[in-house]
């Protein structure tokens, strides 16, 4: 579908899923145009766009369109099928339009804010984009479609993101400071684009398809080729950062780990621990939740289940040893099991990420 350049209203007839769209433009060329869309249920909504020269960009609820959609309603449920005209125009499937939906409401309960907040005061618009030129400009931030284009084209180049948990996809296009902020957000962007779209078996649908998101390990134990376990130059480069390397012992378990949808840091400097296995390309940190918070009780224990599988795989990987939450375990004492973690003389044992709390440390041999 084609957006006039000009002033005039724009009265886009939308059909998500079903066999033909038909697009009427008022005031200007191509009148009457149909384009067709992938077959599916026949569902119209309609939507009613501001002119594209209005720089705030506000969508105003068009005849068709829900009066509300849970507790969203009025300027939400209008700017939300701006987002869903985005996904279609880009060819991009339902499991990307609840990602973005989802995005939106994580970042502005779907309301086109004019202002950002203490972590990014230039932040603007449905997806609260910053003003560093990646985004457009204020005009671009400030309009819900082009926000939800420029927002869309930045996810589908977020390597694997159609296979990611939708919040880490997310994550990767916004870099919230919180991988999960947005997963409590994706049932009422599953009702909203079931809803706009004409699709009421969309919430069945997606867990069939693997679209629900899922928490981290859900991919199943970290695998490796067992024997034994000679020593190993940082010879690959470490993906999880873009620089320093690892080795590839240690490339097997981050791999694994990452597309699994872990966040996982591993090369770093460590200069001021001199004993440190990360500047050896040796150890990965993953981190359930948030880095310099107490994990929540789902966070927890999905630390606790990654850990218990990396032990129990400890023969097959290589892994060396552990430090989770305040304790560590280690091969060379099979007997101790998990015993508390003292700091090693270098971190503070009662700090949150000194002791380990906010992440789980995996060195190998």
């Amino acid at each position: 579908m084609k957006r006039l350049a000009a002033a005039a209203a724009v009265l886009l007839t939308l059909l998500v899923g079903g066999c033909t769209a038909a697009v009427f433009l008022v005031g200007g060329a191509g009148a009457g145009q149909a384009a067709s869309c992938p077959p599916g249920t026949a569902s119209i909504v309609a939507v009613r766009a501001s002119a594209a020269g209005n720089s705030s960009g506000d969508a105003s609820p068009g005849g068709g369109l829900p009066a509300r959609i849970g507790s969203y309603r009025g300027e939400q449920i209008a700017n939300a099928a701006q987002v869903l005209l985005a996904a279609r125009d880009l060819g991009v499937g339902e499991r990307g339009q609840v990602i973005a939906v989802m995005t939106a409401i994580g970042e502005s309960t779907l309301l086109n804010v004019d202002h950002g907040d203490a972590a990014g005061p230039d932040s603007r618009g449905l997806f609260q984009q910053r003003a560093n030129g990646a985004w457009g400009s204020y005009a671009d931030r400030m309009n819900p479609y082009t926000a939800a284009t420029n927002f869309l084209t930045a996810l589908q180049r977020v390597p694997g993101w159609e296979s990611m948990p939708p919040t880490l996809a997310a994550h990767a296009t916004q870099h919230n400071a919180d991988p999960y902020h947005y997963q409590p957000f994706w049932d009422d962007a599953v009702r909203i684009v079931a809803t706009l779209g004409g699709d009421p078996h969309l919430a069945a649908e997606l867990p069939t398809r693997g679209d629900l998101p899922c928490a981290p390990g859900a991919g199943g134990p970290i695998t490796g080729p067992g024997g034994s376990f000679p020593p190993e130059a940082c010879s690959a480069p470490d993906p999880t950062t873009g620089r320093g390397c690892l080795t590839a012992r240690m490339l097997n378990i981050a791999t694994q780990l990452q597309q699994q949808g872990w966040s996982i840091s591993c090369w770093d400097a460590h200069a001021w621990n001199p004993t440190s296995d990360h500047p050896r390309g040796r150890a990965c940190d993953v981190f359930p939740g948030k880095g310099g918070v107490l994990p929540t009780a789902a966070q927890k224990a999905t630390g606790d289940a990654l850990a218990a599988d990396l032990q129990a795989g400890a023969a097959q990987t290589g892994v060396h040893y552990l430090i989770w939450y305040g304790q560590i375990w280690s091969v060379d004492h099979p007997a101790d099991g998990w015993r508390p973690y003292n700091g090693g003389g270098v971190y503070d044992p009662g700090d949150i990420t000194g002791g380990h709390y906010d992440h789980l440390h995996i060195s190998v041999y």
